[in-house]
């Protein structure tokens, strides 16, 4: 089982205290100067991001929610078999911190799809790229950032949100990795952001959760 307080298995699990080490093929330095830029981009992050009208949630109290743990940190790089291997941990990791079943299957979900975008459409398809996934577990959310160099998204932003409709949780486990979109990328999380800053994207979102383990 993987232990509390890291995800992943394709390099070794760790959580931020503890700096995550590179892909096999990268040399400490380079993920170190990848973490040093990523830290770099999000110090210029705007603070407020796209909260769903309904919610009535400000960014400021996402911020404000009690951390649960260490946060948990990976580097990966953009080959489909890490984002598969990180996938296939991470419930593993969270539900070891006590995190509700449900909540870890939807968080998987939205990771999958965000992942499986990056490694696609930013690095389209070359492997040779590096993702950083960091994660917050806190009370009552689950806060994610990635940062990645590859290509920008269109025109500098997110894909316009087109509403689901009420039929949005119905067969949720059911659907397939990586197949739903943006649309319910939208409609599963708030806060979400993305910025494009230098060289990176950087993208946040958080996942409101159900049930508290």
């Amino acid at each position: 089982m993987t232990p509390p307080g890291a995800i992943g298995q394709p390099t070794q699990n760790r959580t931020a205290d503890a700096a995550p080490l590179p892909p096999p093929h990268q040399s400490a330095a380079h993920a170190a100067r990848h973490r040093r830029e990523a830290a770099h981009a999000w110090a210029q992050m705007p603070a407020i991001g796209a909260c769903r009208p309904r919610d009535g949630i400000a960014s400021a109290d996402i911020r404000a929610a009690r951390r649960l743990c260490p946060t948990l940190m990976e580097q990966i790089t953009s080959r489909p078999s890490d984002v598969r291997d990180v996938l296939a941990s991470l419930c593993t990791t969270l539900q070891a911190l006590r995190l509700d079943a449900a909540d870890c299957a939807t968080l998987e979900i939205v990771l999958a799809e965000v992942l499986n975008n990056i490694v696609e459409h930013a690095y389209l398809d070359e492997h040779d790229g590096w993702i950083l996934l960091e994660l917050d577990y806190l009370d009552g959310w689950i806060a994610c950032k990635l940062t990645d160099g590859g290509c920008p998204m269109p025109e500098g932003q997110l894909p316009t949100h087109r509403a689901l409709g009420d039929g949005v949780d119905v067969a949720l486990l059911s659907l397939p990795e990586g197949g739903f979109g943006w649309s319910m990328i939208y409609e599963l999380t708030c806060d979400l952001r993305y910025q494009r800053i230098g060289a990176l994207n950087a993208l946040y979102f958080a996942l409101p959760l159900t049930a508290q383990g």
